[in-house]
């Protein structure tokens, strides 16, 4: 036994490892569960609590101690020679076989075994010899069986620990025959002769041996066994048994001693021993004189005498003995059952010892005497009747244990009832079936009555196969009466029944074989002779197949032969639903059984198989395979694609591609190749080989394989193809839906866009996919110790057909599987795409970290180049020539830059709405702005706005970078990518070159003014005086010589601004036509309607009055004519960009 903390150790250790290996073992086969929570956190305290369990079991082995191998077969040995001699004594007696309890069981107490032996075969006790070479120190229960009882003797002499352990087998044994009542009593045998010659201690411990030896009995069997105390072996006190000497035969034989009234206490009693034991001494005194009579021995007379005396000397010690056994202690758990005290004396030569000269002797001082002991014989006293007269009567007074005869007597008293509730219960259930049986045969009875009265009505039409659907099906509801699923749960089909449910289903199913069967051979037979006529091969072929699953009685499976038949009342007009629906449950009851129709036309038969040949085989064949269970299945596409995909990408409208058959997807291939190996008619052709017999030749098996490869790869690649070219951009035009598409496509692990190409890739790369199933086929190999060049029929003839097959099938997607293909970087195509994607998203994102979106694309447009995001992916779009990608990302670089260019319009509108306020406000309903305005611009608003640096040269100067003209004037806003732009108003053009013009004519430098000067050219003959004056003279002509006038604009400010046109003819009368205002000048330029010259800057003048007209020329100092008529009058201001 190692130490604890070594054990506590290699305990942690070693379960930590089980648990380990077994957590691995469950990983490998996939045994555990991660989801839902509360299925994880059982697993973790199960696997917690087996490694404490684990754990606790090896410490204890660890920490037990090392095991005496000769002393634990010594253990058992002991236990089954005791129960043998336990078996053997409970064979013996038939009756305990039929009640375990019918024979009474004691226990037998004694230091002397051996002188017992006598006493117990004096009572009529058999033993039970123990085996031969059995040690005597091995065994301390020994058993006496006799046709009224059974005693088990235990000798208290036997070493301690081996008597406990045999007591301990003994109660176990006859625990598990007799738990209510284990024994009946105890029978404690004391020697006189050594009880008289101990001392006190010795006394006190031989009182205490028997004490705790009942105790541990009375505990053991959990009952307060009735003890008897029986003092052996009177010969040896001298004179006792010669006081009995004059005793009839008859009387010795009785017993001699008192046993107390049951109904009195069950613990011993002093005053009830005094008063027997004087009651035994008084009897015996006043039976002396009548035995002396009769006794003539001297001797035996003097020993009468002094019997008497002996006896009562014998008291005390017998007194001790008792109380110390028998009496109840303050501190005892269990009690004893004392029932009363016996003399016994079995015979023979003995020892005796004169207890009165040992007294006498005592009260004179001395310690011994010599010569106390002589050598007597003696007679049998009382002890061969003791056991029958007054132990075995007392049997029943033990009782039994009350937990276990509680126990007894409920489990049979719930035994009883159950037995009488199952009987009840049986018979009521008999009796409840037979009602139900009777009401449902009235009912079927009934029924059937009705069947034969519309069979008669309606009688079944020989070539018409719907004529017997409805009469049928009215027997088949009878039949369904009978049906186990409608029967309540007490009519049990093993339970007795005078039920006609055997005649009615008997009666069904012959209908159905002569009708029903009949008529479907007939369908059969008429159209495999039309189609043979027809010479349609395959459907024929079909049809002869169909043929024969009619006549197989071993049919496994009647769907294609009910689909047949279903098909076919569909076309004569009678497929109406409940028809139909009746019609299949009756079909499928007459093809799940064994029975088959009346012979087949043998000689069309025959014209049938002799006119198919192999060469009509392989679109059946075909249509086959793709209707197999495993591959006529769909698979959604969809579920692999992320479940918002659409907004990304969409279907076709009406558009269903995206149910793909198994057969036709990469796990579909793949147990195609594995189950088949591509030799595609190898497997389907045995389910026609009863059609056709098997194909002779290698030659037309490949040719047939071939054909079905052929089809399998274009049906394989029109599917998909159909798949990709069905998708569409999902079109979005705001920013939200732009960058919502953009975090769904740059998505890490839920890419829509990723997992399209995944989807298609994984499908159609099957070459891939050929190449990953020979390598786990190596190292399945490899595993189970094989050599890996050893040939398969997949790997020798089949794996070219495979590849074959797969590179076929793979060879018209490769430019979407060199999408996904990660180049020597460990970058793929479609990984640029996203991280163009991502740069195009994180680069408007930015714009969100600024209060005005339109500010960043602005900041940008004036950096942008080649390299910027949106051109980035605008021009790697034409990189790629795969559905979908390509214009994902030229729709959102020409969306999102289409976006940004309405932000940054929005921000140049904001700058021009400030220079669209100060025009309309200060200028626009003002003259000259406005020609027939009352009202003049101010001259520091005019000089303010359109000045050089003014209003409007600011906000021009400051776009003049992002704004360019088209030859056809038309102004536009440069986009991030090349060509293409955002056209704005095309009434600023037209405007920026009226300020120009105003700018060069009105202003001299950067100040608002100009010089002119004004000479006249022509006056009428009518006038004789033309002038403009105001407080001054600016203008006069008088007929005299043509001379320039120099002029300016604007007139002082200390001066009228008003200009008066004056002119006076040659009767004197003056007409003076006023202009007033700032603006006077222009005001009299547009009275004057001016007209240019062509290939001059001068302009004239014609002022026209009643009395006549004047034509004056005027020319500005420098380039243009600020008096242009139609200066002011094409300014087209745009109010929005």
């Amino acid at each position: 036994m190692i130490s604890k903390k070594k054990a506590l150790t290699f305990a942690i250790l070693l379960s930590l490892l089980v648990i380990c290996l077994l957590v691995g073992g469950l990983w490998l086969l996939d045994w555990y569960w991660l989801e839902p929570i509360w299925a994880v956190v059982v697993q973790i305290i199960v696997a917690v609590l087996a490694a404490v369990g684990i754990g606790a079991l090896i410490y204890s082995r660890l920490r037990r101690p090392p095991v005496d191998e000769d002393a634990k077969k010594r253990e058992d040995w002991r236990e089954e020679e005791i129960q043998r001699t336990f078996n053997h004594v409970w064979r013996k007696h038939s009756r305990l076989s039929a009640n375990p309890y019918l024979i009474p069981w004691y226990v037998h107490l004694t230091e002397d075994i051996e002188n017992d032996q006598l006493w117990l075969q004096q009572m009529g006790f058999e033993a039970i010899e123990p085996a031969d070479n059995l040690p005597e120190d091995l065994v301390a229960v020994r058993f006496w069986a006799s046709d009224d009882a059974i005693i088990a003797t235990i000798d208290l002499l036997h070493p301690k620990e081996g008597m406990q352990k045999s007591i301990n087998t003994l109660v176990a044994l006859i625990l598990s025959k007799r738990s209510r009542q284990a024994f009946n009593g105890v029978l404690c045998a004391v020697d006189l002769g050594k009880l008289i010659n101990s001392t006190e201690i010795a006394v006190s411990e031989l009182s205490q041996k028997y004490r705790s030896v009942l105790e541990d009995l009375n505990k053991a069997v959990g009952l307060t066994l009735p003890t008897y105390c029986t003092f052996t072996h009177m010969s040896q006190i001298q004179d006792l048994c010669e006081l009995f000497s004059p005793l009839e035969e008859s009387e010795r034989e009785l017993p001699f001693g008192a046993l107390r009234d049951v109904e009195e206490s069950k613990e011993y009693d002093k005053a009830w021993f005094d008063e027997s034991f004087e009651a035994l001494s008084h009897s015996l005194t006043n039976s002396l004189s009548s035995s002396l009579k009769g006794q003539l021995n001297a001797d035996y007379r003097d020993s009468a005498l002094v019997g008497i005396y002996q006896l009562s000397a014998l008291r005390y010690d017998v007194e001790d003995f008792l109380s110390l056994t028998f009496n109840q202690h303050q501190f005892d758990e269990i009690d004893l059952f004392f029932r009363g005290y016996f003399f016994v004396n079995v015979g023979g030569e003995s020892e005796n010892v004169d207890i009165i000269s040992t007294m006498h002797a005592s009260e004179l001082g001395f310690e011994t005497l010599s010569n106390i002991h002589t050598q007597s014989k003696s007679l049998s006293l009382f002890g061969k009747g003791l056991f029958r007269s007054c132990v075995l009567k007392e049997a029943p007074l033990v009782g039994f244990n009350k937990k276990r005869e509680i126990t007894y007597r409920t489990t049979r008293w719930v035994v009883s009832c159950g037995l009488v509730i199952l009987f009840v219960g049986f018979v009521a259930t008999i009796k409840a079936g037979f009602d139900y049986h009777q009401a449902l045969d009235n009912k079927a009875l009934a029924m059937l009555d009705r069947y034969k009265e519309n069979l008669e009505k309606n009688a079944i039409q020989p070539d018409d196969l719907a004529s017997p659907v409805f009469s049928l099906y009215e027997l088949r509801e009878i039949v369904q009466l009978y049906d186990e699923k409608h029967h309540p749960w007490y009519v049990s089909s093993w339970l007795p029944s005078s039920s006609i449910s055997g005649y009615v289903h008997d009666a069904y199913f012959g209908e159905l074989n002569s009708e029903l069967l009949t008529l479907m051979r007939d369908y059969i037979m008429k159209d495999m002779f039309v189609y043979n006529s027809l010479d349609d091969k395959v459907k024929t072929l079909e049809l002869l197949n169909l043929q024969q699953i009619l006549y197989n009685p071993a049919r496994h499976s009647s769907t294609s032969l009910v689909n047949y038949y279903i098909y076919a009342l569909n076309e004569e007009g009678s497929g109406d639903a409940s028809l139909i629906k009746r019609f299949k449950l009756l079909a499928e009851d007459a093809l799940s059984t064994s029975a088959i129709p009346p012979a087949f036309d043998e000689q069309l038969l025959g014209l049938v198989r002799k006119s198919l040949s192999t060469d009509d085989v392989s679109e059946l064949l075909y249509q086959h395979i793709l209707q197999h269970r495993d591959f006529a299945r769909r698979v959604d596409i969809r579920k692999s694609l992320n479940p918002v995909y659409e907004q990304v990408f969409t279907f076709n409208d009406g558009f269903s591609g995206y149910l793909i058959p198994y057969a036709f997807t990469r796990d579909g291939f793949q147990d195609l190749s594995n189950e088949t190996g591509f030799q595609l008619a190898s497997e389907a052709i045995t389910a026609y080989e009863g059609v056709m017999g098997r194909i002779n030749g290698e030659a037309e098996m490949n040719r047939i394989n071939r054909q079905l490869r052929e089809r399998y790869i274009k049906d394989y690649i029109q599917y998909w193809n159909a798949f990709v070219s069905s998708v569409q951009l999902t079109e979005v035009s705001s920013w939200g839906g732009s960058e919502q598409q953009l975090d769904l496509v740059t998505d890490a692990n839920f890419s829509p866009i990723t997992q399209f190409y995944s989807v298609v890739s994984t499908n159609t790369n099957l070459i891939k996919s050929t190449l990953e199933s020979k390598e786990q086929q190596k190292e399945e190999q490899q595993k189970e110790g094989q050599q890996a060049d050893e040939t398969s029929p997949l790997q020798s003839n089949n794996g070219s057909a495979m590849e074959r097959v797969a590179e076929s099938i793979t060879y018209p997607f490769r430019h979407i599987h060199g999408v996904i293909h990660a180049n020597q970087t460990g970058q793929s195509s479609l990984d640029i795409a996203l991280t163009n994607l991502t740069a195009l998203r994180d680069w408007v994102n930015k714009s969100k970290e600024i209060q005005s979106k339109g500010h960043y694309f602005l900041e940008q447009l004036e950096n942008a180049d080649s390299s910027n995001p949106i051109a980035r992916l605008h021009l790697s779009a034409d990189d790629y020539n795969v559905p979908l990608l390509p214009e994902l990302m030229d729709s959102q670089a020409t969306l999102v830059n289409g976006l940004a260019l309405d932000a940054v319009r929005e921000v140049i509108n904001e700058d021009w709405s400030k220079v669209t306020h100060f025009y309309l406000t200060r200028l626009a309903n003002h003259y000259p702005i406005k020609s027939n305005a009352q009202t003049d611009v101010l001259l520091s608003d005019f000089e303010a706005f359109f000045k050089p640096e003014g209003e409007f040269d600011q906000f021009s100067k400051k776009y003049a970078n992002h704004l360019d003209m088209t030859i056809s004037r038309e102004i536009y806003l440069n986009g991030f990518i090349p060509h293409q732009y955002l056209s704005l108003s095309w009434q600023y053009p037209s405007f920026s070159d009226s300020v120009e013009r105003i700018q060069k004519q009105l202003f001299t430098g950067k100040d608002l003014g100009f010089n002119f000067s004004i000479k006249a050219v022509e006056m009428s003959p009518s006038l004789t005086r033309f002038a403009l004056e105001a407080n001054l003279k600016f203008f006069e002509y008088q007929n005299g010589p043509k001379l320039w006038r120099l002029q300016s604009w604007p007139i002082p400010a200390n001066q009228m601004q008003d200009i008066s046109v004056m002119t006076r003819d040659t009767e004197g009368v003056v007409q003076r036509e006023k202009f007033s205002g700032v603006w006077s000048w222009f005001r009299v330029a547009e009275k004057m309607k001016g007209s240019t010259q062509v290939g001059s800057n001068e302009i004239l003048w014609r002022y026209s009055s009643t009395n006549g007209e004047v034509n004056l020329e005027v020319k500005r100092d420098g380039i243009g004519q600020p008096f242009e008529p139609d200066l002011f009058t094409n300014l087209g201001f745009p109010t929005w960009l």
